[in-house]
């Protein structure tokens, strides 16, 4: 305000509405009900415009100020928010990384069973061995007295 003397009003409704109230504030007004007293003469108009043309300065530096803050806000949050996607991605290749040895320890097992299949066919063998003994008996006794007389003769 210009002036509290003659915008009184406004002055006792920005106090009842808890608005601060930036004023002009020369001998002859009363500075009640005024939040902020600019000591002036609110009378003389160049000492008006002097002190609204630095009050509208320092509103220009303040958003201009506001801006740049902002500004490198944004680029911290970008840079934090840049090392978080980082991390999220280091973790999730760690347990990839991990994988990879199981998988080459995997590799020597899958040799591993190459001689287990060299076992396999004397497995076969084996099956094959017991169906002749079971298939013709007879014969098999008949072979192992053979082999009897064999061994009694020497």
């Amino acid at each position: 305000m210009l002036t509290s003397k003659k915008e009184a009003s406004a002055v006792k409704e920005a106090s009842r509405l808890g608005i601060p109230v930036i004023a002009l504030v020369d001998t002859n007004t009363d500075p009640d009900g005024v939040t902020f007293i600019v000591p002036s003469n609110d009378d003389s108009p160049k000492a008006i415009n002097f002190i609204i043309e630095y009050l509208a300065q320092c509103a220009k530096d303040g958003v201009t100020k506001h801006k740049e803050n902002a500004k490198k806000v944004a680029q911290e949050r970008e840079a934090a928010a840049k090392e978080k996607v980082a991390a999220l991605k280091a973790l999730k290749e760690a347990p990839k990384a991990e994988a990879k040895p199981a998988v080459a320890e995997a590799k020597p097992e899958a040799k591993k069973p190459a001689p287990v299949a060299a076992k396999a066919p004397e497995k076969v063998e084996e099956k094959k061995a017991q169906p002749k003994k079971v298939a013709a008996p007879e014969k098999a006794a008949a072979s192992e007295k053979a082999e009897e007389k064999k061994t009694d003769e020497k």
